[in-house]
């Protein structure tokens, strides 16, 4: 591997924080925005039009505030 493959592999790796800013700013510009704000070292709040929620970390809110949607989107379409 040259120096120049190790330099575009190695700008191609995002950190955790990275991944959890770019889906925060993609949730964030839906028709109906998400989002979900950090509250302490490993907590997470998620907000959802009039509904909120929070997570022992991001994956977790996320994970809580998808299927809140989830399960509101099945309530109205039945």
């Amino acid at each position: 591997m040259t120096n120049q493959d190790e330099q575009v592999r190695t700008e191609t790796i995002k950190t955790a924080d990275d991944l959890e800013l770019e889906i925060t700013i993609m949730l964030r510009h839906l028709p109906i925005p998400l989002t979900i704000t950090k509250r302490d070292v490993d907590r997470y709040k998620w907000q959802w039009l009039e509904a909120e929620g929070e997570g022992e970390g991001f994956t977790d809110a996320l994970e809580n505030a998808l299927t809140y949607i989830e399960t509101a989107y099945q309530a109205v379409n039945k």
